[in-house]
């Protein structure tokens, strides 16, 4: 009886085995790091593609904000050049002021009737009321509901808003308090009566250069034998008014002529 050993052929199958999943998994693990490191090169590639795409972006906003410097500055200097040019045509207008205004005082200073002692010219601050408009109102469309416990929360609730918001309104509808330079006459002279006072104060009052005219005081004096009113008035100065009258008189006068 022949009797044939087939251990050592089993343990040399076992060890290709081995050798053969080793070699998949050095094989799997080359390509694993092959497939990581190729990975890892397109991300860097793209890295540095958005680093060089952030610094040409950091360029062009330093680039703008530059300009936008520049634009505010130009914006300043618009703004201080046209309030000088302002300036400078306002001051062209009242060049002609005082003589204007020497004119209408004499013009409506009646010589038998009132006596002009002193006058003096000043800027003076004061404050002015500015209205503001209110916006409009716009109806709101009222719908008839059934009441609920919810319905009249929520009607509660919208009531508490609409009386916080009507005062925010009424809040910022007040007239505002401003500031502002005017030019101050003040007329200081003696009438015969308080009557010749209120009608030449009537007669300023109608003159386009004088403004707010205003009797300060008035008081009974003894000139030799003559018994008469002295009086301080005071009154704004508008220079500009002139062209703004001549300017609405113009375009009155070119209605008229196109009616006609």
């Amino acid at each position: 009886m022949i009797r044939i050993n087939l251990l050592p052929v089993r343990a040399f199958k076992r060890r290709e085995n081995i050798r053969l999943q080793v070699s998949i998994f050095f094989i799997v693990l080359i390509g694993i790091v092959v497939g990581l490191g190729l990975i890892s090169i397109d991300r860097a590639t793209k890295i540095d593609e958005l680093l060089a795409e952030k610094e040409v972006l950091i360029k062009r906003w330093e680039a703008q904000q530059k300009a936008i410097e520049v634009l505010n500055i130009q914006n300043e200097t618009m703004k201080l050049l046209d309030k000088r040019i302002s300036l400078v045509i306002d001051l062209i207008k009242q060049r002609g002021g005082p003589v204007k205004l020497l004119d209408e005082l004499i013009e409506r200073t009646p010589a038998d009737e009132i006596w002009l002692t002193e006058l003096v010219q000043q800027i003076e601050t004061i404050k002015v009321t500015v209205p503001v408009t209110p916006p409009p109102l716009v109806p709101k469309k009222t719908v008839r509901q059934r009441f609920t416990p919810g319905n009249r929360k929520a009607a509660v609730k919208e009531k508490i808003i609409t009386t916080i918001q009507a005062k925010r309104k009424a809040a910022e509808t007040q007239p505002k308090i401003e500031t502002k330079e005017v030019t101050v006459l003040t007329l200081k002279g003696v009438a015969k009566d308080n009557q010749f006072i209120a009608r030449y104060i009537k007669s300023l009052e109608d003159s386009v250069l004088i403004e707010n005219v205003k009797l300060i005081n008035s008081r009974q004096i003894n000139i030799g034998t003559h018994r008469l009113k002295q009086f301080l008035i005071k009154c704004v100065v508008n220079y500009l008014s002139t062209d703004e009258a001549a300017v609405k008189e113009a375009k009155v006068n070119q209605a008229g002529g196109k009616g006609t």
